[in-house]
């Protein structure tokens, strides 16, 4: 006995699958391990930018501790840097510090560190606001 479907006639006897039916499963299986695929990617891609972020919270840290030690034993000629590049093993890393008087209180500043790193569009960046109370100097007599 013969099936026909359209043009084509297949004994009903036959085993094994036509050409279209074994397309048909590859491009389910195809969209099947994609689905699969794509979370672990984007997991992937999240770790990277976590771990980067925190290698950058760790610079952004160090220089707070840094400006802290300044204020604490500098000299009367203390200054903020405005902004330094640092190389680091895997990246290159802009770091940026401002400062400006709270109104109404002697010596109080406050400071602000961001620290940015990635290129072009996947440019990143963080940053930290504290206040920091700066030492007053007398004038020296002489």
């Amino acid at each position: 006995m013969i099936l026909s479907i359209g043009n084509s006639a297949r004994p009903l006897n036959e085993k094994g699958l036509s050409l279209i039916e074994v397309l048909v499963s590859v491009v389910i299986l195809s969209v099947g391990i994609v689905g699969i695929l794509k979370p672990m990617l984007n997991a992937a891609g999240a770790i990277g930018y976590i771990k980067s972020r925190a290698a950058m919270k760790h610079v952004l840290e160090q220089r707070a501790w840094e400006i802290e030690d300044q204020i604490r034993y500098a000299s009367r000629g203390f200054s903020l840097r405005g902004s330094e590049t640092l190389y680091l093993t895997d990246q290159v890393v802009q770091t940026q510090t401002q400062t400006e008087p709270v109104a109404g209180i002697e010596n109080l500043r406050n400071l602000r560190f961001r620290v940015i790193w990635g290129k072009g569009v996947s440019k990143k960046s963080i940053a930290k606001n504290f206040y920091a109370v700066f030492p007053k100097y007398k004038a020296k007599k002489s």
